[in-house]
């Protein structure tokens, strides 16, 4: 996909809803934005496989169908290094993304590495390393404690009593 300059200036970010998954044993919130490298460098520069190839691979295959993707059976793209390119033709410099895709076309599914333009809108993978709840309380377990402390005090209570009836 091959797309101009004119469409990365006018992208329009529309995240995803975030999806829970574990690699490398982290949990990470991962979603797409739909977007081009030129206008969110910062963004796809901040990610954690971003210089990382292995990485982004790994990403690629533990996330590639729960999240959606481009056109076809690839999942997102999650772009590793941009590289700019001198054209000796001159046709004009350009900054081409490099960035690993789930491709589920083939038997088996294999991720591969796709070239993009910096200019080009696509879907790209994000992720923020989830925060850990230090406690989860679920109302249910309050109910149970509740109880099990009435419960106690009963018993604790009818002991005392037949303590002072001896």
């Amino acid at each position: 996909m091959v797309g101009s300059a004119i469409a990365g200036v006018f992208a329009s970010v529309s995240p995803a809803e975030a999806i829970m998954f574990t690699v490398n044993g982290i949990d990470y919130d991962v979603t797409t934005v739909t977007t081009s490298y030129d206008a969110n460098t910062s963004l796809l520069q901040s990610q954690p496989w971003w210089g990382n190839d292995i990485l982004a691979e790994q990403f690629a295959s533990t996330v590639a169908q729960g999240l959606p993707g481009r056109a076809g059976n690839q999942g997102p793209l999650f772009a590793i290094e941009a590289s700019f390119v001198s054209d000796p033709f001159g046709g004009g410099d350009f900054t081409d993304i490099l960035a690993s895709v789930y491709d589920t076309s083939g038997n088996p599914p294999v991720v591969f590495t796709f070239v993009q333009n910096s200019a080009s809108n696509d879907v790209y993978a994000t992720a923020t390393a989830a925060t850990p709840v230090p406690f989860d309380f679920d109302p249910s377990f309050g109910v149970v404690a509740l109880g099990g402390i009435w419960a106690g005090r009963k018993v604790i209570k009818k002991i005392k009593t037949a303590k002072k009836s001896v």
